[in-house]
């Protein structure tokens, strides 16, 4: 019984993660869609799936939003995914890291969508 109510808490969880409304943040040009794909992709070599997904069995998606300094590196990064164990693996992984951007702008918030595939 304990398992059961467990499990469907942490699917409850991904679920709200998966539709979090990030916070809004004026952004002076959305990025290209290109731009966000590759800037996506980059992000997905970064990163490995976080132990608190996989024990979930479930496929879902995490809203990130960051800045990127003019070395190029991530910074003041905020994830949405509903599970703070989550947002915390996320944002040890991420922050810090190094993206290849053209006119990296220090002002601007970019907002990224990761797809984590947890395999059954």
């Amino acid at each position: 019984m304990k398992k059961v109510l467990a499990l469907t808490g942490c699917m409850v969880l991904l679920m709200a993660g998966a539709y979090a409304t990030p916070r809004h943040t004026p952004v002076k040009n959305a990025e290209p869609k290109e731009a966000k794909a590759m800037l996506e992709k980059q992000l997905s070599t970064y990163i490995s799936c976080p132990e608190e997904l996989q024990q979930t069995n479930r496929n879902g998606v995490v809203v990130i939003q960051f800045n990127v300094s003019d070395e190029g590196r991530i910074s003041k990064l905020v994830v949405h995914s509903g599970n703070e164990a989550v947002n915390t693996n996320l944002i040890k992984q991420l922050t810090g890291r190094k993206v290849n951007l053209p006119d990296v702008d220090p002002e601007h918030t970019y907002t990224a969508r990761l797809h984590f595939n947890v395999e059954k």
